[in-house]
């Protein structure tokens, strides 16, 4: 059996680091994009720089989702451990809360990606 090896404090910010590496991204981007026009030629109905700012909410999400199902992992083994520290525990709770709530803002600044139209 594998022991039971806790999240470090880096690993725990990491869920809302690229949820803010990916908010920068977003409006970052579409705000340069519409401010110089560039990437509007439209591609299956949408405009370029719509499917590239989609592209980089899709990898963030992947990301993120990757990373929580890791710490659910490390939750798991913590739990199976029986007699993991509690300090253990705690960060493998805090780790998966912080990647699950990641992945929440993460949708929810992506959502208007879908239905609003680019630079209108």
């Amino acid at each position: 059996m594998t022991a039971a090896r806790s999240p470090s404090l880096w690993r725990a910010m990491t869920g809302l680091a690229i949820w803010m590496l990916c908010f920068v991204a977003l409006y970052g981007g579409h705000a340069l994009g519409c401010r110089y026009r560039v990437l509007l030629d439209e591609a299956f109905g949408l405009p370029m720089l719509t499917w590239l700012l989609v592209l980089i909410w899709a990898i963030s999400l992947a990301v993120l989702l990757w990373l929580a199902a890791r710490s659910l992992s490390s939750l798991r083994l913590t739990r199976v451990a029986g007699s993991a520290q509690p300090l253990s525990r705690f960060m493998s709770v805090l780790t998966l809360t912080v990647d699950i709530s990641g992945f929440v803002s993460t949708v929810a600044i992506g959502l208007p990606l879908l239905w609003m139209p680019v630079c209108a």
